[in-house]
């Protein structure tokens, strides 16, 4: 049986609280790597959010949904990239950037929170 993180959306907040906690305990030579993991997670979510036909656009998913879990991590978003910048090696930063652009090729988070992101 399949068990990786994004088989069941029953879980997602647990996931992205576990993902979240992970980030800030992690020493910030591996900041990035969780952020990664964050990245992975939240597209394999919108996917599924979408071949469910869950509504991605706001706050009013349902508990216990895809759509639910990538909001969460909109939410947690700015925090997680502060603490990475903060933390993380210097030479971490673009790729952190990369990370920023690759997500907004792919609207993979709201332009409004990528934008806020880019001003850090």
């Amino acid at each position: 049986m399949d068990h990786d993180l994004t088989h069941t959306s029953q879980s997602e907040s647990a996931i992205t609280q576990k993902l979240y906690r992970h980030l800030k305990r992690t020493p910030g030579t591996h900041k990035l790597g969780v952020l990664y993991v964050v990245d992975s997670v939240t597209r394999q979510w919108i996917e599924k959010a979408r071949q469910s036909s869950q509504d991605l656009s706001g706050s009013a998913a349902p508990e216990g949904t895809f759509a639910s879990g990538v909001h969460r991590v909109t939410e947690l978003l700015p925090s997680l990239i502060d603490d990475t910048i903060q933390n993380a090696p210097s030479d971490h930063r673009p790729k952190v950037e990369s990370l920023v652009q690759i997500w907004e090729r792919g609207n993979t988070f709201p332009g409004s929170t990528l934008a806020e992101l880019k001003k850090k």
